[in-house]
């Protein structure tokens, strides 16, 4: 039988702004590392991702630059494909949630609740600047959590304690635009989402295997108590419609009930048996997402698959990370803090080395703190460790093997198998697990495994055993750059390239974990050095 085929989705990023490094490896990045390892593990796998076309931001935007939501979402659409191209993510489809298909699938799923008695309409308290003459969705209010006190909660989530707000429980509320604290709180009818149907499904399906620890303890938190109906509705224009059976005119359907939909909209934009994959109990189902959007994944989104009682599948892991933040701040365009998309494709260093900085950094279990500093730390790293070890082996290879991999009669060194191989298990383990941090660190100690066990041997051409030394670490190169090629594809294609192409870019049999990968009589192309010195 087959193994079941792995669906991936990257939490999909709002087309009003360019992408920065807490963005990549919150989302896309991280979801292309696993992607990646789960396409070399032989297992069948789809990636899918795409923009997050509508909903206040992208309208707000729009507002500020004097255009279109349309126009806003092509500009910011290119910016986000093109710093997806030069940091390697390896879509299976990229595509946005503007479409017909989206709008329809959204329609389908809110026909299915609908029938099964999941939604009502009530009258609802909503917000209006007097300044700004506009209605506030929630993320534009801001004000004091009623819940920590934080002074910058947002109207809709409190990103301090993780608690789910509204604009109306906020403290001293202000506009979140112009800083107008004169606020009016108009009543207008909305659809909601009645949650507590699902309530008992979500709770009985969300288990510690589903998620990262913090997420399950914040989830589980909030299910403990009877879960409120949910309001699903806004007063735009942009996004889509509600239909017109619910009597609720300039009204759209809240981006964070239709966004998530997107993941079978884009699933179903990559192949036609998109409708099988996203009811096959089979089928698993991975999300990478960051902190700030946990229960939207964990409860709500799967309450409303749940509620429409059509046989979607759940998420079989949600991958959560923590903030990563930059010299101690977060993030922000606006006052010129971090690094953003196109800072690093005008860079100068290579795309790999961006991406293992942030992945040596992924806020799997805590807040990280990326610098500068640590990613030319990382780049040296690389070329002290990964770049002089190939050249190394390579260089010896060519001068004392006329560039041919030599037969060992012994086959590959016993002890330095034995040595080599439980790093690799550990590699697997926390790449299975989505523990994507802890395989870096377990292939970086297999690089320096390998580079202690050369200078053990003392690479010579009048050591003894000089032909099953170069053989066994032109295959153990082979092996590290299976063990990197998530990480940094370009990286491990060279170092492929150097070792002749000679063997398959899969794990192949996972009984042997440390197999020869390139056969005595191999002859290996002129070396050259990975990263040579800024």
């Amino acid at each position: 039988m087959p193994p079941p085929t792995r669906l991936i989705t990257a939490a999909l990023p709002y087309c009003n702004a360019e992408p920065h490094l807490g963005n990549l490896i919150g989302s896309t990045l991280s979801a292309d590392v696993f992607a990646r390892y789960c396409r070399a593990n032989g297992e069948p796998t789809l990636f899918v991702c795409g923009t997050d076309r509508y909903g206040t931001a992208t309208e707000i935007k729009a507002w500020e630059e004097h255009t279109t939501p349309a126009e806003v979402c092509a500009k910011y659409h290119a910016l986000h494909e093109a710093v997806y191209r030069f940091f390697d993510l390896s879509f299976d489809h990229f595509g946005s949630t503007e479409t017909a298909a989206h709008a329809a699938l959204t329609h389908e799923i809110v026909d299915h609740l609908e029938q099964r008695d999941c939604l009502v309409t009530k009258p609802t308290v909503t917000c209006h600047c007097t300044a700004c003459q506009r209605a506030l969705a929630d993320r534009f209010v801001q004000g004091e959590c009623p819940h920590c006190h934080s002074p910058d909660a947002r109207g809709d989530q409190c990103d301090a304690c993780g608690h789910l707000t509204h604009a109306t429980t906020l403290l001293q509320p202000r506009c979140a635009l112009c800083q107008n604290t004169t606020l009016e709180f108009p009543v207008t009818p909305h659809q909601f989402l009645k949650l507590d149907r699902a309530q008992a499904e979500v709770k009985a399906w969300l288990t510690s295997d589903h998620t990262d620890p913090h997420a399950y303890a914040l989830t589980r938190a909030r299910l403990a108590d009877p879960l409120p109906a949910k309001d699903i509705t806004r007063n735009l224009t942009w996004g889509v419609p509600v239909p017109e059976r619910f009597h609720l005119p300039h009204q759209v359907y809240y981006v964070w009930f239709e966004a998530p939909l997107g993941y079978i909209s884009l699933t179903a934009a990559a192949t036609p048996h998109w409708r099988q994959l996203w009811t096959d109990p089979n089928t698993r189902l991975y999300h990478f997402i960051g902190k700030d959007n946990i229960l939207f994944h964990t409860l709500y989104f799967p309450a409303t698959l749940l509620g429409s009682g059509q046989g979607w599948i759940l998420p079989h892991y949600i991958s959560a990370t923590h903030y990563l933040l930059f010299e101690g701040q977060k993030f922000s365009k606006r006052r010129n803090v971090g690094v953003f998309g196109t800072d690093a494709m005008n860079s100068g260093i290579e795309a790999d080395v961006w991406r293992l900085a942030l992945l040596r950094l992924r806020p799997e279990t805590g807040d990280a703190d990326f610098t500068m500093q640590f990613l030319l730390d990382t780049r040296e790293w690389l070329r002290k460790n990964v770049a002089n070890l190939l050249s190394r082996v390579t260089s010896f290879a060519a001068k004392q093997m006329g560039g041919v991999v030599p037969s060992a009669a012994a086959g590959l060194d016993a002890g330095f198998r034995a040595q080599i191989l439980p790093f690799v298990e550990q590699y697997r383990l926390a790449m299975g697990r989505v523990h994507l941090r802890s395989g870096v660190e377990w292939a970086m100690k297999a690089v320096n495994e390998t580079n202690a066990y050369l200078n053990r041997v003392q690479l010579s051409r009048q050591a003894p055993n000089a032909s099953q030394i170069v053989f066994t670490a032109v295959n153990a190169l082979a092996l590290l750059s299976v063990l990197w090629a998530p990480f940094t594809p370009r990286l491990a294609e060279k170092m492929r390239e150097q070792l002749g192409h000679a063997y398959l870019w899969a794990w192949g049999d996972a009984a042997d974990l440390f197999p020869v990968r390139v056969p005595a009589d191999t002859r290996l192309p002129p070396p050259y050095h990975l990263l040579d010195k800024k």
